[in-house]
């Protein structure tokens, strides 16, 4: 983190429209400088480690440094035309007094804020109860806090001193008071007027890659708005694995994560109630889903048990808390109400898809899987489940792979071979400029089906030397086959115009073919447990944005589920939030919520003798 009280160089920034000025120590990384701005700053998945070639700059001027030497990294993740066109690795680059860069514009990411899952009757934990305080005489001489209690039928001494303090000391009797009850107990309080049909709570959804928040309408249960973004802590690390080492280097890095985090949920918060003409003030609860690590950044709680065994955390249920205990700006009545975890890597975003899905009220048992750098999964129904987490890694977000993007404008989302002739969608309909994770997944699946692959994840010597044709819609060139390092590249011309070539490559195959594997493998030691069979499971419940695009089919053919259940999918959306949103409106969707810790079982893989021999399994692809 910079020290800016020394600093002795200015680098100036330029996103789109956008200046800003950053301050850099001596010799500080560039990109280090530009995670004082993780709104702005480019995406790092490796965090820093030179391994991704992500963290691309334009380097306008080199300041008074002089030019930077290339590193060899950026020599074997750049172009030479990328290099001649000044392009950058930020994590390779030391900062410089005077030195301007630009980033390169993707488009905004398309993130899933579909939220869809079980309804509920309004009946919310939080509520508003207008009342007015009886008058005082020589005969009746209580105070107003004993009438106020009576009023609401609470005990004596339970009225807060933050709400007993603005209490009018002499009741005339025609004062009306609005109260806010959170499942009984008085949490804010209006004087003179009454503001029952203004009653506000969010919910969001703090996934590793993105940020999905809702602004809710206690008054009526509706959910009238929403905002989605790039998890702004992006710069440091794809994972989670990667944020909890940045935090673990000091205290400084931890309040870095904590800003971050804490700073874009306000601004998100902000934008719905300026969109939808709601008051700050009444905004008084913000439901937070999420994976452990993620609550534990933002609650400001010690994660470094979350790193090294046996996996602690500091916490894994809370009360709500005033938001400006974590530096939560402009809300001066929210509290901050983190729904619990069940383990260290079995989080609240899992709590929250299991009340969303409802197969925890249900005699069936269901399967529910939320495939994101964590795989997280959960079997069972009423009679009791059972959860655990596998390390996916960054793949199918996109990440580590050689042409690897998030879901932005000009990602392909599918990829499709019809009458010998492949044919690609992409998001927006723009020329491509990557691979998200759903075209990934159908990608492999293609090269499976088409056997170009064996089932070690090897392609095979023997590969066609005629160029494969696409589609004849002018936006991709036909797949041609080079020979690389390691292997055969499989390359398409697609965006000529912007001399950009999308490449699929034997290490791109291996990094897929590890993050299926743990979570097939994973899916296969919670049945094998429980001794059932994928015949025995009534539906899978797909979570997350990466899970409402795939094909189920895909899935099934490159192993990623087993075969008997591509049949049984059902998307859920942002399954995270919609548990968030049912658990605002319905007090027994909070009781349930509440009651999962001790429902629920979580079991830990790592050590597993029956986990290992799954994922050796889960490795080898299913035959063409």
């Amino acid at each position: 983190m910079s020290d800016t009280s020394t600093a002795k160089a200015v680098i100036t920034l330029s996103v789109g429209d956008e200046t800003v000025s950053l301050a850099a120590a001596p010799d500080e990384n560039l990109l280090e400088v530009l995670r004082q701005r993780p709104d702005l700053a480019p995406p790092a998945p490796c965090a820093g480690r030179g391994r991704c070639g992500l963290c691309r700059i334009i380097l306008e001027s080199t300041g008074k440094g002089g030019t930077p030497e290339i590193h060899e990294d950026e020599r074997a993740l750049l172009t030479d035309a990328d290099l001649k066109d000044g392009i950058r690795l930020a994590c390779r680059v030391t900062a410089a007094d005077g030195m301007r860069i630009r980033l390169e514009e993707a488009g905004i990411a398309h993130i899933e804020t579909r939220a869809e899952g079980s309804e509920v009757e309004l009946d919310p934990v939080l509520v508003k109860r207008a009342v007015i305080l009886p008058a005082g005489s020589l005969e009746d001489q209580r105070s107003s806090a004993a009438r106020l209690e009576e009023a609401l039928d609470l005990p004596g001494g339970s009225l807060p001193h933050g709400l007993s303090r603005l209490l009018p000391s002499i009741p005339d009797g025609n004062t009306p008071l609005t109260v806010v009850l959170d499942d009984g107990r008085p949490v804010a309080l209006d004087i003179g007027i009454d503001t029952t049909e203004a009653l506000w709570a969010a919910a969001v959804d703090i996934g590793t890659t993105t940020v999905a928040m809702y602004l809710v309408n206690l008054a009526d249960g509706k959910v009238v708005g929403s905002h989605a973004e790039l998890n702004r802590q992006g710069p440091f690390g794809a994972d989670v694995i990667s944020r909890l080492e940045h935090a673990r280097k000091g205290a400084a890095e931890v309040v870095e994560l904590q800003q971050t985090i804490v700073g874009q949920l306000s601004g998100l918060l902000k934008a719905l109630v300026k969109e939808h003409g709601v008051e700050a003030g009444d905004v008084h609860l913000l439901a937070v889903a999420g994976n452990t690590a993620m609550i534990h950044l933002m609650a400001g709680w010690d994660a470094k048990g979350l790193g090294e065994a046996p996996f602690l955390p500091a916490a894994l249920d809370s009360p709500p808390f005033p938001g400006k205990d974590i530096g939560f700006k402009g809300f001066p009545r929210l509290r901050i109400w983190p729904l619990p975890s069940l383990s260290a890597y079995v989080g609240a975003d899992i709590t929250g898809g299991i009340v969303a899905s409802g197969m925890h009220v249900r005699d069936n048992t269901d399967l529910l899987l939320d495939i994101g750098t964590n795989g997280e999964i959960t079997l069972g129904g009423s009679g009791g489940l059972v959860c655990c987490s596998t390390a996916a890694g960054p793949a199918f977000e996109g990440a580590h792979l050689s042409s690897g993007v998030g879901s932005i404008p000009g990602a392909v989302d599918h990829v499709d071979w019809i009458d010998g002739r492949m044919t690609f969608s992409t998001i927006d309909k723009v020329p491509a400029v990557g691979f998200c994770g759903s075209g990934v997944v159908d990608l492999v699946a293609f090269f499976v089906k088409s056997g170009l692959m064996d089932d070690t994840g090897r392609f095979v010597d023997q590969l066609p030397e005629a160029t494969l044709e696409s589609d004849g819609e002018g936006r991709f060139g036909g797949m041609t086959i080079e020979k690389g390092e390691t292997g055969p590249v499989f390359v398409w011309g697609i965006n000529a115009a912007a001399g950009r070539r999308l490449l699929f490559t034997q290490k791109d195959l291996r990094e897929v073919q590890l993050a299926k594997a743990a979570v097939a493998a994973g899916v296969e030691t919670l049945l094998r447990q429980a001794g059932l069979t994928a015949e025995d499971v009534g539906t899978l419940w797909l979570a997350g944005g990466f899970g409402s695009y795939i094909r189920p089919d895909s899935a099934a053919v490159i192993g990623l589920i087993p075969t008997d259940l591509a049949s049984k999918t059902r998307s859920l959306g942002n399954a995270a939030a919609r548990g968030a949103i049912l658990c605002l409106l319905s007090r027994e969707k909070h009781e349930e919520v509440r009651r999962l810790s001790d429902e629920a079982k979580t079991i830990e893989l790592s050590g597993r003798p029956d986990f290992q021999n799954a994922y050796i399994e889960a490795m080898m692809f299913p035959a063409g």
